[in-house]
């Protein structure tokens, strides 16, 4: 642990670092439906931006966009609502900007909101594509689904449907090509981020509910939070043809899998299996985790049921 965030009166529901490097709003944005605030925080110094501070009682996830100044479209934050909508809105003027799933009909004083796709409970996590201009996000939901939206005209592309329990966290890998999900069922689900949206493999080892996933800065290791007081840090290996079995069993990581990619003489196959790398037993009951933007180290902030924020670094033999 190399700092703390010390403010949150009840347990802290989301975090997610802002890719605003050296503007006024660059820092880590935390989320606490419980005790209602939205709060900034500075990374450097572990202070708040107390004249950030806001209060939402309804707020349960948050999300940057990846686009930087001077686009405009820089500094959009999506966030998921315990009644099952998503807003898009600005960090700075704090303005809606988007309601998804919503289509307005009527001109004038006159005009309806009309729901197209909502999820039937509570959204509990959410995440922008990785890709500036890609206008793509992803938000899961107690009901059990996670959703693929286009954040451009708001509506709904596709609903993610396997895991046997609420769906609590989710995240895309660094290039975008894939969407990571985790479940009260234990479990992390890696989907196609594109169409047909297909469930690739399913990665086993934490011995509670699952809470959060993220990537850091390599895009190599994503790390998962669980309920059983533990993040864990998993590396996803590129198989030789020979070395595959889709038979094996394992207890910890992922089964053998392939991934099919178009290529000039047809289709072909990479296989691919994930495997545990490291593991933080915490004394803290930990909800949420989001990977540092930043260029130098692998590092992840972390929000506890307690109302704590800590941040991580991941080193593993051959990186001091």
């Amino acid at each position: 642990e190399i700092m703390s965030f010390q403010g949150h009166d009840d347990r802290v529901t989301s975090c997610a670092f802002s890719p605003l490097v050296g503007d006024r709003k660059s820092g880590i944005l935390t989320t606490s439906m419980y005790d209602g605030t939205v709060r900034l925080w500075k990374n450097l110094t572990g202070s708040e931006d107390e004249e950030f501070r806001h209060n939402s009682t309804y707020l349960t996830c948050i999300a940057f966009s990846p686009e930087q100044p001077p686009d405009e479209r820089a500094g959009r934050v999506l966030a998921g609502s315990f009644d099952g909508s998503a807003i898009i809105w600005d960090i700075e003027s704090k303005k809606l900007l988007l309601k998804l799933g919503v289509e307005i009909e009527g001109t004038g004083g006159w005009r309806v909101e009309k729901i197209r796709d909502r999820h039937e409970d509570a959204v509990v996590s959410c995440c922008f594509h990785p890709a500036m201009g890609s206008e793509r996000a992803i938000t899961t939901s107690l009901d059990g689904t996670a959703k693929i939206w286009n954040t451009q005209w708001g509506n709904c592309l596709a609903t993610l449907e396997g895991h046997a329990q609420a769906v609590n966290g989710c995240c895309y890998s660094k290039d975008g090509q894939q969407v990571y999900t985790v479940s009260s069922d234990q479990t992390v689900r890696e989907w196609m981020a594109g169409a047909p949206y297909t469930c690739l493999t399913v990665i086993r080892g934490h011995y509670g509910p699952i809470h959060q996933c993220s990537f850091a800065t390599s895009g190599k290791h994503l790390f998962t939070v669980s309920e059983d007081r533990s993040v864990r840090a998993w590396l996803k290996v590129k198989l030789e043809p020979e070395e595959f079995n889709p038979d094996e069993r394992v207890r910890v990581g992922s089964q053998h899998f392939a991934v099919s990619k178009s290529h000039m003489q047809g289709e072909i196959s990479e296989f691919f299996q994930w495997h545990q790398v490291a593991l933080f037993a915490s004394t803290h009951a930990l909800r949420c985790v989001a990977g540092s933007t930043g260029e130098d180290n692998e590092e992840i902030a972390c929000g506890g049921a307690d109302g704590s924020v800590f941040v991580l670094r991941l080193m593993l033999p051959g990186d001091y």
